[in-house]
């Protein structure tokens, strides 16, 4: 029984292996594809522009290979055909090094490419070196390979990445020039030197209009995002500010009256006077005023009042760069106290989300009622990830809120809409609390 059990057992397991290894692999191919659909605009044109530029290199291949295809009826030795496109591929894998980098250092992110450079710069000679030195010692005819000098030399645009523009066109035209010399030491006639000419002109011309305008984009792009990190960050640092400024206000000038309290305490114990211990009970008063002023304001940021909260919101996501949409379609004055406070927890809970959690540029707060309770909802675009993912569960965040809804009979619920969206929905009793 046990013997025959055994193989059973594992001949039931293995489709579920099976498929469990099929999906473990389709997420694998399909993980990127995912995540770049669920990305930001920002992300999602950053990657459409670098690949962009990324895909010029295997241009350069399919061109050898259709060149190749073309030349099965011809005298070209297969030797010789390896070799061409053994130095395409060395070319083009050059080519796509020097673009990378070139990017980088043109975004300020790595310095100047002085070794992918020169290593492009010495491969391009190597390439347009090659089929000259073929076609003059007779192996291959000089017309079939001058289309190869052009495709080396066209290719090259990507120069325009590292240096000026000045530079960069007077480095192609020497490129151009290369291949125009080599085309006439392999044999090539006057026509053939004029396509030559006309072939590196248009390629270098409409390649480099592609290189730099996608690059300055990039780098116009990085300014804007740093620089709507940087006013999120001003506005927290105002936050912080208006804090500071309602401490002194509220304990500055009683910490110092109790400082001249005391010391004036402390001299008329000195002298034994009995005035002294007026004086500290005067201190004493002070004091306790002090820290009931001291709660009060903690009490007023740490107690969620949902009409300051709303106000609050939209002051802070829009001078972070968010455009932020707040509609009322419910009487603030007829909810609960508790009703209230909660609701401006969570406004206030989703918009620190929306600024640390995602790259939105547009927001949306709606408040409503339908069958006897609020509903309160926050949607906005650029999202990443479900905000509290990865953090602790108990007592911050989202879950934080769910326990403040649940005491109140609510409940809170998070969900994508598409497009990089999310949505977060707050339902709570009208009457809750109350």
């Amino acid at each position: 029984m046990n013997e025959e059990a055994v193989p059973a057992a594992a001949g039931r397991r293995r489709p579920e292996a099976v498929v469990a290894a099929g999906r473990t692999a389709a997420s694998r191919v399909l993980g990127p594809v995912e995540r770049f659909r669920r990305g930001s605009g920002y992300t999602k044109f950053h990657q459409y522009s670098r690949w962009g530029l990324y895909l010029v290199a295997p241009m350069e291949l399919v061109m050898i290979c259709l060149w190749a295809v073309g030349r099965t009826d011809s005298k070209l030795p297969v030797w010789a055909a390896v070799l061409l496109a053994a130095l395409s591929v060395l070319h083009a894998g050059a080519n796509l090094r020097l673009i990378r980098t070139g990017l980088r250092h043109y975004l300020g992110q790595e310095p100047f490419p002085r070794r992918p450079l020169s290593g492009f710069l010495a491969v391009t000679l190597g390439a347009l070196t090659v089929p000259a030195v073929l076609a003059a010692a007779g192996v291959v005819e000089a017309g079939e390979v001058a289309p190869v000098f052009a495709w080396f030399a066209m290719f090259s645009a990507s120069v325009t990445l590292v240096l000026p523009m000045r530079r960069g066109a007077l480095l192609l035209v020497a490129i151009t020039g290369a291949a125009l010399l080599a085309g006439a030491a392999a044999g090539v006639d006057r026509g053939g030197l004029l396509g030559i000419l006309i072939g590196c002109a248009l390629g270098n011309l409409a390649f480099s209009a592609t290189f730099r305008p996608t690059a300055w984009g990039l780098r116009v792009l990085e300014e804007l995002h740093a620089g709507r990190e940087s006013r999120a960050r001003l506005a927290v640092a105002e936050e912080r500010l208006r804090f500071a400024r309602d401490l002194h206000d509220v304990l500055g000038r009683n910490l110092s009256v109790i400082a001249l309290k005391s010391e004036l305490a402390a001299q008329l114990m000195r002298r034994g006077s009995e005035a002294a211990v007026d004086q500290m009970v005067e201190v004493q008063r002070i004091a306790r005023e002090s820290q009931q002023d001291l709660h009060a304001v903690v009490r007023g940021y740490r107690e969620a009042d949902l009409a300051n909260e709303l106000a609050g919101a939209r002051g802070v996501l829009e001078a972070a760069g968010i455009r932020c949409r707040v509609e009322h379609r419910q009487d603030l004055t007829e909810l609960s106290v508790a009703v209230r406070a909660t609701l401006g927890w969570v406004v206030r809970e989703g918009a620190t989300n929306v600024l640390r959690h995602s790259e939105a540029t547009n927001c949306a707060i709606v408040l409503g009622s339908a069958d006897g309770r609020v509903r309160l909802t926050l949607e906005n675009d650029g999202a990443h990830g479900t905000p509290g993912e990865g953090r602790p569960a108990a007592g911050s965040g989202l879950p934080g809120l769910r326990e403040r809804l649940t005491a109140l009979g609510g409940a809170l619920s998070t969900d994508r809409t598409g497009d990089g969206r999310f949505r977060l929905t707050a339902e709570v009793p009208a009457g809750a609390g109350s």
